[in-house]
């Protein structure tokens, strides 16, 4: 009797799936096959090697904008959907197993939607309903181990499809807590085959004491040990030194911009949070602050920005990497500059900015005379001519022009351009600001040298050397170059 009923199920399969012939040859290869089981294991098994191709291939294409490429591997996973669906429908017409087995597959099996629903919100709504269907119409007979492997396959590759649907529309309530940890090793993992270094991470902000001023210039028998492990570590991307530029009041943007802009601004350094969103509000812009790289591709993926300034030395996700994953996650939009911000504009640094997508690259300090040309370049780069690197170095701050040495601790010209630019209020709020961090970085660079930690010593000596530039402290500016 049963072999009767397999015989009868087999005959409604074929007369089913002769129709299409895909889903023809699938029932074929799979029809009376005691090891259908392995082969749907198999299935699996491709679903994973798809899904690291795919993000491979992406994280090596998109800086370059290959999005043919890429749409074509988003068809490719769609076909092993509809291969995997296949599968479940043929294998819906073989029920046969124990009450608890069943019950098991539907607990599976809803977990497994649930956790589509998750992934890929709205996008995998149709998932229950059809679910409910397939099962209906089997007489809810479902749950056998063969149902159980094609169920979990055909989930399995709905969400890699729903995943790079995701990736490729940009959905306005996309998260990257999940996908930025999908995303971001296979990126570095290309940057390694491609013979870069991943950006080095840098680590968290200071946190904000309230010193006097006195707890900077206290142990200044420390000092000179300070200065000399300084002189003895050169920093990593301070090879050659760089001049204090002034800012001059006469260089303040218009009041009255073109148009106005709306520009996402992704800086760890408080001061610089500050002048940058201070010369974007004179000029007439709008300035939205992000301190760390996965909050500024979270900020690109939702908001819609003119433009994008990118520290390249940022926490949890340096600029580099934040760029990359901006460009990924922006495929068919149009495209949104992006500007380095970065300490010094070699030839080196500019490369690597530009093989993660970046548009232009401006050096530190910043100045409003550099700042706005570039960014107007960036965003309508058809109006303006391209200067070449060089140029580009030249007017963001040559590196190795060293300035005289001043007998002055304070560099008037720049404060008074930066009360040209916000006022007394401003200039106090970014003294003490300094103040603030600079005693922070004061207290790490006495624990760095205390514990022999070079690279330690380097990474705060380069953040208290922008600060000093930024405020106009040219004492601290010149020993932190010395």
């Amino acid at each position: 009797m049963k072999a009767a009923d397999d015989c009868g199920t087999g005959s409604r399969s074929q007369s089913a799936f002769q129709r299409i012939p895909v889903l023809g040859w699938i029932a074929a290869r799979l029809r009376d096959r005691p090891d259908c089981e392995h082969e749907l294991a198999l299935y699996r098994l491709a679903a994973g090697g798809l899904a690291a191709c795919y993000l491979l291939t992406a994280g090596s294409l998109e800086a370059r904008g290959d999005h043919d490429l890429l749409r074509s591997i988003v068809w490719l996973f769609a076909a092993f959907e509809l291969a995997s669906l296949g599968i479940f429908c043929h294998l819906l017409l073989r029920p046969g197993a124990s009450a608890a087995r069943r019950l098991a597959g539907i607990f599976v099996d809803l977990g497994a939607l649930s956790y589509c629903m998750h992934i890929g919100g709205e996008t995998a709504l149709p998932l229950y309903p059809l679910y409910l269907l397939a099962i209906s119409a089997n007489g809810f007979r479902f749950g056998t181990r063969y149902l159980l492997a094609a169920a979990d396959t055909a989930v399995a590759s709905f969400a890699l499809v729903t995943l790079a649907t995701e990736f490729f529309a940009a959905h306005p309530g996309l998260s990257l807590g999940l996908l930025g940890g999908l995303i971001v090793p296979p990126l570095q993992l290309c940057a390694l085959m491609r013979g870069l270094r991943p950006g080095r991470h840098r680590g968290e902000a200071p946190t904000r004491m309230h010193g006097p001023i006195a707890t900077i210039v206290a142990g200044t028998s420390d000092q000179a040990n300070l200065t000399a492990a300084a002189a003895g570590t050169p920093a990593a991307h301070d090879a050659d030194p760089q001049a204090l530029p002034d800012l001059d009041a006469s260089e303040e943007p218009s009041a009255e911009p073109v148009r106005r802009l709306a520009i996402l601004v992704a800086e760890a350094n408080v001061t610089y949070q500050k002048v940058i969103a201070k010369i974007l509000e004179k000029a007439g812009h709008e300035a939205r602050i992000v301190d760390n790289g996965q909050a500024a591709a979270e900020a690109a993926a939702k908001g819609a920005f003119d433009a994008v300034l990118m520290d390249i030395e940022m926490p949890v996700l340096n600029g580099i990497e934040a760029a990359k994953l901006i460009r990924f996650l922006s495929t068919g939009r149009p495209r949104v500059p992006i500007v380095a911000l970065v300490a010094q504009a070699d030839e080196p640094t500019q490369r690597r900015c530009e093989e993660a997508g970046m548009d232009a690259c401006i050096a530190k300090p910043i100045e409003p005379a550099g700042l706005l040309p570039a960014l107007e370049a960036a965003i309508s780069p058809e109006q303006h001519t391209r200067p070449s690197r060089s140029a580009q170095a030249a007017e963001t701050g040559k590196p190795g022009a060293v300035t005289e040495h001043r007998p002055s601790a304070l560099d008037v010209r720049t404060l008074e351009s930066l009360k040209a630019l916000g006022g007394d209020d401003f200039v106090e709020e970014l003294a003490q600001q300094f103040i603030d961090d600079a005693a922070d970085m004061i207290e790490e660079l006495s624990q760095a040298v205390a514990r022999g930690d070079a690279q330690g010593f380097r990474e705060h000596a380069h953040a208290l050397r922008s600060g000093a530039a930024n405020i106009g402290a040219q004492g601290v500016y010149e020993m932190c170059l010395g």
